[in-house]
C-alpha cells in the first residue's frame, strides 16, 4: 500500500467512503486516500490530509472547516465555493486552484503556502488586509463578505463576479473596476469613489452608497432595490433596466442619466437633480410614464449654447 491509500479511521479500507456514524470525535485524527477525495464525499470537516496529493481533485462546495492541508498538494484543484474557515493550508501547494467564491476568512495560510498572486490577495483581502494602491488586478470571483475594506484603493480592477456583501468599502476608490454581476448587497460604499465603473447586472440590494460618485457608471440591469443613493454623483450613468424599487434618490444628480426601462416604484428622489433638453446629449432619460416633477427632482435646462 503506497502513501496515498493509506486511511486511519478504524473499519474504512482504502477505496471506501467513511459512514458517518463510524467518525469517533476522541480520535480526530483521520487519512483518506486521494480515491475518497475524489469520489464526491460531501464533508470532509475536521480531517487530517497533511501530504495528501489532492492534484486536480474537484472539491467544489465541499466542508473543508477545521481541515489540515498542510504540505497537501493542491495543484490545480477545484475549490469552487468550498468552506475552508479555520482549515490549515500551511505548506501546501495551491498554483493554479480554483477558488472562485470561497470565503477565505480564517483560512491559515503563510508564507509557505504557495498561491497564485491573485488568490493571495483575496486572502489579504478576505481577512481585512488592504493593499497599497494597485492598478489593473485581475480578482474575477473573489469572495471578501463582511469585511472592513475602508479605502481600499484598486484602480482598473477585473472584480467580476466578486462578492462584497455586507463589506465595509467606505470612501474606497475603484475608478474604472470591472463589477460586472459582482455582489454589493447590504455594503457600505459611502462615499466611494466608483467613476466609471462597470456594474451591470451587479447586486447592489440595500447598499449604502451616500455620497458616492458613480459617474459615467454603467450600471445596466443592476440591483439597486432599497439602496440609498442621497447625494450620489450618478452624472451620465447608465441605469437602463435597473431596478431602482424602493431606493432613496435624495439630492441625487441624475444630469445626463440614461434610466430606460428603470424601475422606479417606490422610489425618493425628493430634490434631485435632472437634465431636460432634447437637443442635448446630456437629458436624462427617464422611463415611459415617469413624471420626474411628480416625484420633486429639481429640472434643469441645458444650456446647448443655440441661441
Amino acid at each position: 500500500m503506497n502513501e496515498d491509500d493509506r486511511t486511519g479511521e478504524p473499519g474504512v479500507s482504502a477505496g471506501r467512503e467513511p459512514r458517518p456514524g463510524n467518525v469517533h470525535r476522541s480520535t480526530p485524527t483521520y487519512r483518506l486516500s486521494r480515491e475518497d477525495i475524489l469520489a464526491s464525499v460531501p464533508s470532509l470537516a475536521g480531517l487530517d490530509l497533511q501530504g495528501a496529493n489532492l492534484r486536480g481533485a474537484v472539491l467544489e462546495a465541499v466542508d473543508l472547516r477545521d481541515t489540515s492541508l498542510r504540505n497537501a498538494d493542491l495543484r490545480g484543484a477545484v475549490l469552487r465555493g468550498a468552506w475552508v474557515r479555520d482549515a490549515d493550508f500551511r505548506g501546501a501547494d495551491l498554483r493554479g486552484a480554483v477558488l472562485d467564491n470561497v470565503d477565505l476568512r480564517r483560512a491559515i495560510v503563510d508564507d509557505t503556502t504557495l498561491l497564485d498572486a491573485k488568490w493571495r490577495m483575496a486572502w489579504n483581502l478576505s481577512n481585512g488586509r488592504r493593499p497599497e494602491q494597485v492598478s489593473n488586478l485581475e480578482l474575477d470571483g473573489i469572495s471578501a463578505q463582511s469585511v472592513d475594506l475602508g479605502g481600499l484603493v484598486l484602480l482598473e480592477a477585473s472584480l467580476r463576479s466578486a462578492n462584497f456583501g455586507h463589506s465595509n468599502l467606505r470612501g474606497s476608490v475603484l475608478t474604472a473596476a470591472d463589477m460586472r454581476c459582482a455582489n454589493f448587497s447590504g455594503a457600505d460604499l459611502r462615499a466611494a469613489e466608483f467613476s466609471r465603473v462597470r456594474l451591470n447586472w451587479a447586486d447592489l440590494q440595500g447598499a449604502n452608497l451616500e455620497g458616492a460618485t458613480l459617474f459615467q457608471a454603467n450600471l445596466s440591469g443592476a440591483n439597486l432595490a432599497g439602496a440609498c443613493l442621497r447625494g450620489v454623483d450618478l452624472r451620465e450613468a447608465d441605469l437602463s433596466l435597473a431596478n431602482l424599487c424602493g431606493s432613496d434618490l435624495h439630492c441625487a444628480n441624475l444630469s445626463g442619466a440614461n434610466l430606460h426601462g428603470a424601475n422606479l416604484v417606490g422610489a425618493r428622489a425628493s430634490m434631485a437633480v435632472a437634465t431636460v433638453d432634447r437637443r442635448s446629449e446630456l437629458v436624462t432619460i427617464f422611463p415611459d410614464g415617469f413624471d420626474p416633477a411628480a416625484h420633486g427632482l429639481t429640472l434643469i435646462p441645458v444650456n446647448t449654447g443655440d441661441t
